[in-house]
C-alpha cells in the first residue's frame, strides 16, 4: 500500500477488518456487520479483502493513543478513500501539537500518499461511503461560495481541479473573518488545502 510509510511513522498497528458489499436494492456500499473479524500479526488486509467490493481496517496509532478506521471500495476503475477517527482524535497535542494538527498533518500527508484528487470532511460533505466528485465540490463553492463560520471542515482539491486563480477569486468573496475562520494553504506538489481544525499556521514553520 502506497500509505506505509505514512503506517509506520505514525505506528499503526492493524486489529480488525470488515467488509463493505453492496446492498441488492439500492446498489449503495454498506458496512456488513458480521464480516467482522480480527487481524493477526503480519497479515494483509488487502489480500484478504482481494475480491470484496470494499473493506474497512481499524488501525491502532501507537503515536497518538487512538484508532482510525481506514476505508478502501472500488470505484469503477478508481479506489474510494476514506477516514473515520475516534472522537479524541482533533483534539489529540502530540509533540507540543496545537489541537486539530496532527489531523490537519495525517489527512495532507495521507490524501497526498493515496493520489486522491479531493477530500471532503464538512456539514455540507458529511461522511458516506459514495463517491466525492471533485468538480461537483468545486462548482458547489462558486455557486455558494465557501463554508462559512462556524461550520467546521477540511478540505483538499489538486491543482487540477481548482485553479490557483479559482481558489484567490472564492477567497476574495469571503470577508476577512470567514478567511481567518477557513485557513487556506498549499501542500505540494499540487493541493489547495482549507480547513478549520487547528489555528496553528505550521506548515509556514
Amino acid at each position: 500500500m502506497k500509505t506505509g510509510n505514512l503506517r509506520g511513522l505514525h505506528q499503526f498497528e492493524a486489529r480488525e477488518l470488515a467488509r463493505l458489499g453492496r446492498d441488492e436494492r439500492s446498489g449503495r456500499l454498506e458496512f456488513q456487520d458480521d464480516s467482522v473479524r480480527p487481524l493477526r500479526t503480519g497479515e494483509d488486509p488487502l489480500r484478504i479483502a482481494s475480491a470484496w467490493d470494499g473493506l474497512v481496517v481499524d488501525y491502532f496509532s501507537k503515536s497518538i493513543r487512538a484508532s482510525l478506521y481506514l476505508y478502501f471500495w472500488k470505484w469503477g476503475d478508481s479506489t474510494g478513500l476514506g477516514v473515520e477517527i475516534d472522537d479524541q482524535v482533533p483534539f489529540v497535542e502530540p509533540g507540543g501539537m496545537a489541537q486539530g494538527e496532527w489531523l490537519e498533518r495525517f489527512m495532507c500527508s495521507y490524501v497526498q500518499a493515496c493520489g486522491a484528487a479531493a477530500c471532503a470532511n464538512g456539514r455540507e460533505w458529511p461522511y458516506a461511503l459514495e463517491p466525492l466528485e471533485p468538480v461537483q465540490l468545486v462548482s458547489r463553492w462558486q455557486e455558494e461560495g465557501l463554508p462559512q463560520p462556524p461550520s467546521r471542515g477540511f478540505y483538499m482539491v489538486t491543482a487540477e481541479t481548482l485553479r490557483a486563480d479559482d481558489i484567490t477569486l472564492l477567497r476574495q468573496r469571503n470577508d476577512a473573518r470567514a478567511n481567518r475562520w477557513l485557513r487556506y494553504f498549499q501542500t505540494p506538489p499540487n493541493y489547495h488545502v482549507l480547513s478549520t481544525w487547528s489555528r496553528r499556521d505550521w506548515w509556514a514553520a
